[in-house]
């Protein structure tokens, strides 16, 4: 299959495009930040940019559209953010219909959940709260709304993939942030009591389950771990497992919990099988460690 990857060079993007070519596919990045790839054609262009996209979609039978800011980059550049997600969106969409793309995977968010109730248990039927959402889950729901509308008009084949908080050593989750605090022998500090819950999930298994699921028209996946952890209890983990030093800091005000996500849709559809916190922790430690020396 000829695949595209729009934010083929970041963190998931990057994981995504190696282990598409490992399988055979013939790969083409699109980012403007992508430096040369031994296995995959590089584009280096802006989703932004409606010719450019036009040009590079043509000749591929599917695209993955990760182009957009994390979190994070979102709170800090919101014009930007939602420039990036909304237009850019828009072109990959329209660039994927006018060039014949049998399918297109849309990269949402477990921010679509925002807002909801934190003991309850969500999946993807639930009806979500808009009025309460973030920014970034707002806009990540519009770019599912947009994919459904082509897909409704032009007949374009999409999947939307609603991402857990990905972490394995690039990323901006807390997993990230800790272990490479603690790998450079500074302590971690968590705020408030560490109280509040996430379903940290492993970069491998993102890309996996995009992979598998790729071909899915019409389907909207949750690819969220089902392991349900406090940020007290990562940091102790972290501790008694690795040695890091941890401190907690009551006066800093913490972030509010989660819905406990469900992804049983796809582990029973897609076969999807997430690593455990403490397999995928081991797995990105030993990585670093090997990578540092």
């Amino acid at each position: 299959m000829r695949v595209l990857v729009t934010g083929g060079a970041g963190f998931i993007g990057s994981w995504l495009v190696e282990r598409l070519c490992a399988r055979g596919d013939a790969v083409t990045i699109v980012d403007p930040a992508a430096a040369h790839h031994e296995r995959a054609r590089v584009v280096r262009a802006s989703v932004l940019d409606a010719e450019a996209m036009t040009k590079a979609i043509r000749n591929h039978d599917a695209v993955v559209h990760l182009a957009g800011f994390v979190h994070g980059g979102m709170r800090k550049h919101p014009y930007q953010g939602v420039s990036l997600q909304i237009q850019g969106t828009l072109n990959v969409l329209e660039a994927s219909r006018a060039n014949g793309v049998s399918h297109l995977a849309y990269a949402s968010s477990f921010y679509v959940y925002d807002g909801l109730p934190a003991d309850a248990t969500v999946d993807e039927e639930t009806l979500l709260q808009t009025p309460r959402m973030e920014l970034f889950g707002s806009v990540k729901l519009m770019g599912e709304a947009l994919c459904r509308e082509w897909a409704e008009l032009y007949g374009l084949g999409t999947a939307i993939f609603r991402l857990g908080p990905a972490y394995g050593g690039a990323g901006s989750s807390a997993v990230d942030e800790f272990v490479a605090l603690g790998l450079a022998g500074r302590t971690i500090e968590v705020w408030g009591k560490g109280a509040r819950l996430n379903q940290y999930t492993y970069v491998g298994d993102l890309v996996d389950g995009i992979g598998v699921g790729l071909t899915h028209d019409g389907e909207t996946y949750n690819l969220v771990a089902p392991d349900a952890v406090t940020l007290r209890g990562l940091a102790d983990h972290l501790v008694e497992e690795y040695g890091f030093q941890a401190k907690f800091d009551d006066a800093r005000p913490e972030g509010r919990s989660f819905p406990f996500i469900a992804s049983r849709k796809a582990i029973e559809r897609l076969d999807w099988r997430p690593l455990p916190l403490h397999e995928g922790l081991r797995k990105m430690v030993g990585g670093m460690t090997e990578r540092s020396a």
